[in-house]
């Protein structure tokens, strides 16, 4: 793993021997934390000298994680129920294949001594399900009616066989609001929780600065979802890297999210990337909510700055992960993570962003590189994303670079 500067050239460099990692966050004390993917996953801190000072393993860990501000871990992870547990839930039998189905579960973890930790919170999306399948099963009722639960059967029949029914791949912290954002890839959705519950709150539909225990907040990309719109009202199509513009930075309080798109065939309206800005409708610590019979999709207000696309052009398609945020200013450092050493040939693009002016820096990775798939009528069909690359950027004035830059 490398942080390097916006020419490519290597700054410095995260040895990690035979064990693998395709995620790291740069912490604010120059250290980096990051997600082991050999013997078992785990969540690792090294210091700038390759020295492991902490190390947590988490069952079922996957996709993303966070440091809070009290210096604990908020974790990503899944777990699995059975075909009889998922059926005793109100799932229909029809779409439950002995695999069963995996949830999404996110955790805090306080990190104890070199190897150890304490879960200090926890919330479930299976404690907080709805479904109109059985009225003889838990929670029943009228899908639309419910926007703050997930219905349990969406979805359900793309998920077999192997039971990937959520497939979450990031989580945001709002440390003003104690709030969390999590994406569930195969929903086309974001979702925001409360985090300032208790472990008994975060299970129940009461309690904490919303009032609303562990229930969503707030939802927004595919009302379909919860029963209120079909695909023409979707706008999040296989999101990545959901995050709150973070104090300081135009925007600060709006989420971000990479919008992938993906097919023809798949997404006949979106087969193309962007990223996508959204003005959540808070209001204090909840959210205004639709009512029942309309489509719940709050959209920006007018005057506001939402999409964030290539010129024409520049093509900008990627069908899985990306990593992306807005830069105060363009010339900072960016860390990023490769599978080939060679990152002085990277090739750069920088192009316009938003109607400030400001710029965004892509580092293309050499080789491993495919196209996206052509749209009827439209001819070649352009270059994709690399495969295998992700990164974030740092200003060269941040603290937590100063113990990295004096070893370059």
């Amino acid at each position: 793993m490398y942080l390097i500067d916006h020419l490519g050239r290597v700054a410095h460099t995260w040895d990690f021997g035979a064990d693998r990692t395709n995620h790291a966050r740069l912490l604010e004390n120059g250290n980096l934390l990051a997600n082991i993917l050999t013997g078992g996953r785990r969540l690792r801190e090294i210091d700038p000298d390759g020295n492991i000072l902490w190390e947590y393993s988490q069952p079922g860990m996957h996709h993303d994680f966070r440091q809070l501000p009290n210096g604990n871990a908020l974790i990503l992870a899944k777990g699995l129920k059975t075909r009889e547990e998922a059926i005793a839930a109100g799932a229909n039998p029809e779409f439950v294949s002995d695999d069963g189905i995996e949830f999404d579960y996110i955790v805090e973890v306080r990190p104890g001594g070199a190897s150890g930790g304490e879960v200090v919170w926890r919330w479930s999306t299976w404690d907080h399900l709805v479904q109109d399948f059985d009225p003889a099963k838990p929670n029943y009722g009228q899908i639309a009616e419910h926007p703050e639960r997930i219905n349990i059967n969406y979805n359900l029949e793309a998920s077999q066989p192997g039971g990937d029914w959520l497939h979450g791949n990031a989580i945001g912290y709002n440390a003003d609001l104690e709030q969390i954002v999590y994406s569930p890839r195969h929903f086309n959705e974001l979702w925001i929780i409360d985090h300032s519950t208790t472990m008994q709150e975060a299970a129940g539909s009461r309690g904490g600065r919303s009032g609303q225990g562990g229930d969503l907040l707030y939802r927004w990309g595919n009302p379909a979802a919860y029963g209120r719109g079909d695909e023409s009202d979707q706008q999040l199509f296989w999101g990545h890297d959901t995050q709150w513009i973070q104090p300081g930075l135009p925007g600060a309080g709006n989420i971000l999210v990479f919008n992938n798109g993906d097919n023809f065939e798949t997404f006949p309206r979106r087969w193309y990337s962007s990223v996508d800005e959204i003005v959540p409708p808070l209001n204090g610590y909840v959210y205004q909510r639709e009512p029942a019979g309309t489509s719940g999709n709050q959209r920006e207000p007018a005057g506001t700055s939402g999409n964030h696309t290539r010129p024409p052009g520049m093509d900008l398609y990627r069908r899985h992960a990306h990593r992306f945020l807005r830069p105060p200013s363009f010339g900072d450092a960016a860390a990023a993570q490769r599978q080939y050493p060679d990152l002085r040939r990277a090739a750069r693009h920088v192009f316009p962003g938003d109607a400030g002016g400001k710029n965004r820096l892509e580092i293309y990775q050499p080789g491993n590189q495919y196209r996206r798939p052509a749209a009827p009528g439209r001819g070649d069909a352009g270059q994709g994303l690399p495969g295998d690359a992700a990164g974030r950027r740092y200003r060269v004035a941040e603290p937590r670079l100063s113990r990295l830059l004096v070893r370059a």
